[in-house]
């Protein structure tokens, strides 16, 4: 097999985690990234595309670790 191209994934300042997990049930798995001096978590959805759509959700002061799982079962 080979690798495909590397891809750069904008996160905010100070990116201390990751973690992956199918966050809205479309099979794939989506990145989230803890943004330590941002206060904010970065999620990162590929969706099937090759470069990611991104958002950033403001969370509580200095985050300092991110975790993905599934607590309903779904």
């Amino acid at each position: 097999g080979r690798f495909s191209a590397a891809v750069t994934v904008p996160v905010g300042l100070d990116p201390r985690g990751l973690a992956a997990g199918d966050l809205n049930g479309s099979g794939g798995q989506e990145l989230l990234v803890n943004n330590f001096d941002s206060d904010s978590v970065t999620v990162a959805d590929f969706d099937g595309a090759p470069v990611p759509t991104t958002s950033t959700v403001p969370v509580g002061r200095m985050p300092a670790a991110v975790a993905a799982a599934d607590f309903d079962q779904d």
